[in-house]
């Protein structure tokens, strides 16, 4: 079995349900399916190695190939500093994106105005603003991180389509409704957070 048949059998091995159609061995990061969030690196050269995993839901799983042969310690130590390498430089860019998504949904957090309560998407989901802005045609949802700085945003339209700012961070963020008082709840979209609070009261 060639290199590449193995990397991508260990892949579907790890339980991921998407692995990458065509793979390359040029060292470098490269997402695949599950909506951008799959990724691998794999050297093809020396001894192959690489590394594969989904942003936000499996750590990284580390590969190193068969060659038909066992394989020194100090190959081992090699091949994994190759991919931790890779790996480094692969989540300093995803910072990087994540902090000019950042510095852009501030920009557009400013530039939005006052929620017209007639939007379409309030209406059909019979909750108010809550603390929302518009801009345009779209109602601005803010992600916060856990140091209640905006770090994204979500848009919606009328008709109810989503779209989060490209490049803005998700994992670990909120969008919080209300005062604390007894409970918190805590739930899964705008819609569903207001009508929560509104029928409880409560955050």
């Amino acid at each position: 079995m060639d290199i590449i048949e193995q990397f991508k059998e260990a892949i579907q091995a790890a339980g991921i349900d998407e692995p990458p159609i065509e793979v390359e061995s040029d060292g470098k990061i490269h997402r695949f399916g599950l909506k951008g969030k799959g990724w691998y690196v794999l050297h093809g050269d020396n001894i192959p190695a690489g590394a594969f995993g989904v942003w936000g839901k499996l750590d990284k799983c580390k590969f190193i190939a068969n060659i038909g042969r066992e394989i020194t310690n100090e190959e081992r130590k090699t091949c994994n500093k190759r991919t931790e390498e890779a790996i480094k430089k692969a989540q300093a860019e995803r910072e990087a994106k994540q902090n000019a998504a950042a510095s852009r949904a501030k920009r557009i957090w400013i530039e939005s105005g006052i929620v017209n309560p007639t939007h379409a998407y309030l209406i059909k989901k019979d909750v108010k603003p809550h603390g929302i802005k518009q801009k345009g045609k779209f109602l601005i949802i803010p992600l916060y991180d856990e140091e209640g700085m905006i770090v994204s945003l979500q848009s919606v339209d009328p008709e109810g389509k989503k779209k989060f700012l490209p490049g803005g961070r998700k994992k670990g963020c909120l969008c919080f409704i209300g005062e604390i008082k007894d409970d918190i709840y805590i739930c899964e979209g705008f819609a569903t957070g207001a009508s929560i609070h509104e029928a409880t009261g409560q955050a």
